[in-house]
């Protein structure tokens, strides 16, 4: 019969139709930009993961190493580390190595969280801004384009579903036959 977008979030429950391709591709895609407009839903990167020295908790890597080539190629930075971790070894108090191992640990998890937010947020702004309801696909490991027929715009949609008050679900309507 058809299908519809549900779309669990704080404020109640929103149906949309996803019948066709064109109706699932603009649902999804009006879903994402009313979110993105919104700004609560998709905050900026920088509101995100601010660098206020406020947050003992905001352990960033150019913080932590000085001269951390932010701005340089993946081995820069892999060697960048690298120097910083051997140059622990000189701690001789194991409380304080292993604090300090610590901190290199959840600065180099926050640099890796927030490298994969604004990548994630990029995407975000680039559909909404392109009104793009083109199809996600990827390179599988054998190298082939591949695809589920999905808006990339439900992709992104799909993948935030575990966020608090983000749920969203394909529902497919149930026939009713004719009463007699």
């Amino acid at each position: 019969m058809g299908e519809i977008i549900v779309a669990e979030e704080k404020h109640g429950t929103w149906y949309y139709p996803a019948s066709t391709y064109e109706e699932f591709a603009a649902s999804a895609l009006h879903i994402l930009t009313t979110r993105h407009e919104q700004g609560y839903w998709y905050p900026k990167p920088d509101e995100m993961f601010p660098e206020d020295e406020d947050y003992e908790w905001a352990q960033t890597l150019p913080k932590l190493i000085p001269g951390f080539p932010l701005d340089g190629t993946k081995e820069e930075k892999a060697e960048s580390i690298a120097a910083y971790r051997a140059s622990l070894d000189e701690i001789t108090d194991p409380t304080a190595k292993q604090v300090a191992l610590k901190n290199l640990k959840s600065a180099i998890n926050r640099h890796n969280d927030k490298k994969k937010y604004e990548r994630e947020y990029e995407e975000i702004d680039r559909i909404v801004r392109e009104r793009d309801t083109s199809e996600h696909t990827w390179t599988d490991s054998k190298g082939e384009e591949r695809t589920r027929h999905e808006p990339k715009a439900w992709v992104i949609l799909d993948n935030r579903s575990d966020h608090e008050y983000e749920r969203v679900t394909l529902e497919t309507l149930q026939e009713v036959g004719e009463a007699a």
